[in-house]
């Protein structure tokens, strides 16, 4: 897998264009390395758009916990106690104001993911990106960003609600229906693996995205396995690790330390099956 493979730089004028070979593990660290205080700087600013909307799913998770599992009241238990201190202060924004600041953020979500995902394609291609690129690439593919958001909102919490929610029917039906929405939830999210990254390198339609991204579960079935142990992982040693380590990890690099490991082990999918294709035809229509 190219995680693991070997690696020349790019665009390097320091280095000889025959240079050594690196491995991918050491050039993603690398990368990092060179890259973190931008990555932070545009995980402050998508944590900022999204977080509104980003706290629900915490809440909704936590009540479901303790719905079913506390006894008393007594027994009511935090899962999420980092995140819990950072959510803390929405609560004395008036509701009518929480509203509003809900849909302005699901409405930006998809936009801020598309800046968000060029930055981070770019950094894992080793070329240029300035911060402002976050916000022109979230304006350029706005209608894109705006409509896969909405699909990300709708397809989860409709699958969501298949999983935790009161289904109709008994027994075996539901254990059925919660299986297969489980399963669906799992297809959705390799799947958006590759959403945004496409959509910010090559001019294809929403439907075209989603076709591709489908063929790219099983195409890239190894590498969709790696990616998603780096996001499990980062997901538990963020929010369930230390409290405090939520408190920092969140708004500072979880989002684009996840989301830039993704793109760095998803990317080369893309690369073969449709850049470098699209690239070929180019150079023999020339």
């Amino acid at each position: 897998m190219a995680l693991f493979g070997n690696y020349k730089y790019k665009d390097k004028p320091d280095l000889l264009p025959d240079g050594p070979e690196k491995n991918g593990f050491v050039i993603f660290w690398e990368i990092i390395g060179r890259k973190f205080g931008k990555l932070i700087i545009v995980n402050l600013i998508y944590f900022a758009l999204t977080f509104p909307m980003m706290i629900v799913p915490f809440l909704n998770v936590s009540a479901y916990y303790n719905m079913n599992t506390a006894a008393t009241p007594e027994a009511v238990v935090d899962i999420f106690p980092g995140a819990s201190l950072l959510i803390a202060p929405m609560t004395a924004i008036p509701p009518t104001v929480s509203a509003v600041m809900l849909i302005v953020s699901v409405i930006l979500y998809g936009p801020a993911t598309m800046g968000l995902t060029y930055i981070l394609r770019n950094f894992a291609q080793q070329k240029h990106a300035w911060i402002s690129d976050f916000f022109s690439r979230a304006w350029s593919n706005f209608r894109q960003g705006l409509c896969f958001g909405l699909l990300d909102v709708l397809v989860f919490v409709s699958l969501a609600n298949g999983i935790l929610g009161n289904l109709p029917g008994a027994g075996n039906s539901v254990a059925i229906m919660r299986a297969l929405c489980i399963v669906a939830l799992v297809i959705y999210w390799l799947m958006r693996h590759y959403f945004y990254t496409m959509a910010v390198t090559i001019d294809l339609s929403v439907i075209q995205i989603i076709r591709n991204s489908l063929m790219f579960v099983l195409l890239g079935f190894w590498r969709n396995l790696v990616a998603v142990a780096v996001s499990l992982g980062l997901f538990f040693f963020v929010f369930l690790a230390v409290p405090l380590i939520t408190v920092f990890a969140w708004p500072l690099i979880f989002y684009s330390f996840t989301g830039f490991a993704v793109v760095f082990v998803c990317y080369p999918i893309i690369d073969k099956y449709i850049v470098s294709r699209v690239n070929g035809e180019n150079k023999e229509a020339e």
